[in-house]
C-alpha cells in the first residue's frame, strides 16, 4: 500500500484517519471507502513522506461512546503517472466509539 494509515479515530458524527506516504512519489488521495460505503475527501496531496489527517463525517462508528468498531477500509488515489488506483485493506479498522 502506497499510503498507510498510522493513526485513527471515529465518533458518532465524524472521523479521522492519519495516513503516511511510503512512496518517493507525489500522491493525490480522491475518495475514501468506509465499509463498503463511499466517502467523497477533498482532494488531499501528500508528498513522498509526507503525513496528513483526513478528516470526514463520513467516517463515522456508531451512536454511542465506548461502542465497538471493526470495519473495513480501502482508498482510490492517484500518482503523477496514473489515476484513479483503488487500494483495499487487508485488515480491518477496529476501534472504541468516541
Amino acid at each position: 500500500s502506497p499510503l498507510a494509515v498510522i493513526e485513527w479515530v471515529s465518533s458518532s458524527s465524524t472521523g479521522s484517519l492519519v495516513m503516511k506516504n511510503l512512496t518517493s512519489n507525489n500522491i493525490t488521495l480522491t475518495e475514501v471507502y468506509w465499509n463498503g460505503s463511499t466517502v467523497n475527501v477533498n482532494d488531499q496531496n501528500f508528498g513522498p513522506g509526507g503525513t496528513d489527517t483526513v478528516t470526514n463525517a463520513g467516517f463515522t462508528c456508531g451512536t454511542s461512546a465506548g461502542q465497538q468498531y471493526s470495519v473495513s477500509l480501502g482508498y482510490s488515489y492517484n500518482t503523477p503517472n496514473l489515476s484513479g488506483i483503488d487500494f483495499n485493506g487487508v485488515q480491518k479498522i477496529v476501534g472504541s466509539c468516541q
